[in-house]
């Protein structure tokens, strides 16, 4: 099974000054992605039909305490259908001075998964973040967007190109 650990700001909406181009008003799903940025996520996804699912590593998870159902549902509305298998823990609470926090969650996530692994191993992931801190740890594994412009055809390209490497965990 080949996996996205997936932030949302500055991935599936441009973050930032409006005249930069950002875009965080309320769209189709109601909770501010991009029309323009949803369909890159969707070719990354349609190169792996039914063997690909997303991990929400998103400040989202957090913030606006949202379910991996609602994610899904989310994803529906723009016509994606995709396993959500859940959001990576949260470092926030136990110790805000942690470094290279959002890579570390992604750790902790894949680690609690390992035990899991019998059933769905994982062959490959890609971290798709527009903080830099997301790569920590995972850098041969990481794309990292620009806040202002979101998901690219360059980053889909990578992901792409990184998801096809092969690599057992």
């Amino acid at each position: 099974m080949k996996l996205i650990f997936l932030d949302i700001d500055g991935v599936l909406n441009r973050t930032g000054r409006p005249e930069d181009g950002r875009t965080m008003p309320l769209y189709n799903s109601g909770i501010g992605w991009d029309p323009q940025l949803v369909p890159q996520l969707a070719k990354i996804l349609n190169a792996f039909r039914g063997e690909i699912a997303i991990v929400i590593s998103s400040s989202w998870r957090v913030i606006a305490n949202y379910q991996p159902a609602l994610f899904s549902f989310a994803f529906a509305t723009w016509g994606i259908s995709v396993p959500v298998l859940g959001c990576t823990p949260s470092c926030q609470a136990s110790d805000p001075m942690v470094q290279d926090r959002r890579g570390l969650e992604i750790q902790m996530w894949l680690d609690q998964w390992k035990p899991m692994k019998v059933h769905h191993a994982i062959t490959s992931y890609v971290v798709l973040d527009d903080c830099h801190d997301a790569g920590a740890g995972h850098e041969d594994k990481f794309v990292q967007t620009i806040h202002s412009k979101g998901l690219t055809d360059d980053n889909v390209a990578k992901a792409i190109a990184i998801l096809k490497r092969q690599e057992e965990r």
